[in-house]
């Protein structure tokens, strides 16, 4: 019998988010009012200024925008599928790993992270306490940490594909 699970979870905004949002309006507000300003005062060049204003404004809205990050999770057959949506307009693969290459699985603890060294950190989710992480070797990167917020359907249709080893530290 085929598994497909799917979850999409969306990534809490940071305070440092809002506040990069906020600079980027302000800048743009500030910005495309100086070039409207100095095109009105170089006479006919008045449309090109109010261009490049919106041009600007726009600018700051792609960035605003793109803090809107969620992920979602695909289970298929042991094959687990991560894919980046920004702005729930672009959607971009971070990496595909089978279940069974997990060497660690368990809930994620800061403390138990902290001082191993990995070649690639992946946060896909929200670090707080529905947080897992899951540590594998992966052919072309090396070793990776995958922190991830699954729910408990995906945890349950993911245990039998785990290693015996790492499937008794789920708690489904």
């Amino acid at each position: 019998m085929d598994v497909f699970v799917e979850q999409i979870v969306k990534r809490k905004m940071l305070t440092t988010d809002k506040l990069l949002i906020a600079l980027s309006a302000l800048v743009a507000a500030v910005l495309s009012f100086f070039i409207f300003m100095i095109s009105m005062n170089l006479g006919g060049w008045a449309p090109i200024g109010f261009i490049i204003g919106a041009g600007v404004i726009y600018f700051a809205w792609r960035i605003a925008r793109s803090f809107s990050l969620e992920y979602e999770y695909i289970l298929t057959n042991g094959e687990i599928d991560i894919d980046k949506i920004t702005a729930q307009s672009s959607r971009r693969r971070c990496f595909s790993v089978r279940a069974s290459k997990f060497e660690v699985f368990e809930k994620y603890d800061p403390q138990k992270v902290a001082g191993v060294s990995y070649k690639k950190r992946v946060i896909a989710g929200n670090l707080d306490e529905t947080a897992y992480y899951v540590v594998f070797h992966h052919e072309v990167v090396g070793t990776v940490l995958f922190i991830f917020n699954p729910d408990e359907r995906f945890l349950k249709a993911l245990r039998p594909y785990l290693p015996r080893s790492l499937a008794g530290n789920l708690n489904v």
